[in-house]
Parts: C-alpha cells; structure tokens; sequence
C-alpha cells in the first residue's frame, strides 16, 4: 500500500451551488445572476441548481433584516435553500459541505452590513440635501 489510491492532487470543479455561495459572499451579484440564468428554469429540487439560491438571496436582502427576523414563508424558504446547497450530493450522506450554521452567520453578517450601508447612503443623502439648502 501506499499513496497511489490518494485522489488529493485531482483537480475538481466546484458545483454550481458552491459557486453561487462564492459569488454571493464577495458580493458580486451579478456573476451570481449570470450563474443563475444559465440553468434551465426547471430542476429547482437539484442540489446544484444555483437559482433557488439566488432568487432566496435576492428575497431575503430586499428586506434588510437577518434571517431571524424575515417573514415565516421567507425564512423557511432561506432556510430550506441553504439546507439544501450545504448538503454533499450524495444522498446516503448526512454529510455537509460547509456546516449550515456558520453559512447562515456568514450570510447575516454580510444583510446587516448591507443594511448599515444603506443607513449610511441614506444620512448622507439627507445630510446632503440640508446642506445645499
């Protein structure tokens, strides 16, 4: 024996579903979207189908508020989608990719910074105004 069965240096394209996490965690939405659109619009029950992810996402940031505080159907919806995208694909494995809870930390840090940003744009923009008056 040695190390001739050890697959380590194989090269393995993530799934689209990592992906989509990728893109969406560095903000970059619209190489998300474009990801996204590149899937049929059947096929949401597939684990690597990235566009229940997006639409999810896009749902929960239109609202500004963390996942704790979305609105029951939204929540289910946001959580269920990041059940399914954390899960290995393998179907006789309880096995995660990434563990759902440090995913779901993840995604409110980034909501509540969104939410800070448009705080912010907003006192400026009315800081602006008083001031050009």
């Amino acid at each position: 024996m040695g190390w001739e069965k050890d697959l380590i240096d194989v090269p393995e394209c993530p799934s689209q579903s990592v992906l989509v996490h990728a893109y969406l965690i560095s903000n970059d939405e619209n190489k998300a979207l474009q990801l996204a659109q590149l899937e049929g619009s059947l096929g949401w029950q597939l684990k690597d189908n990235p566009q229940p992810l997006f639409v999810a996402y896009c749902f929960a940031r239109a609202t500004k508020q963390i996942s704790e505080n979305l609105p029951s159907s939204l929540k289910r919806l946001w959580r269920e989608t990041l059940e399914k995208t954390c899960e290995k694909g393998w179907e006789e494995s309880d096995f995660q990719v990434f563990p759902l809870e440090d995913v779901q930390k993840i995604y409110n840090d980034l909501f509540l910074h969104s939410r800070n940003l448009a705080s912010k744009k907003e006192k400026n923009s009315v800081s602006s105004t008083i001031t050009m008056r």
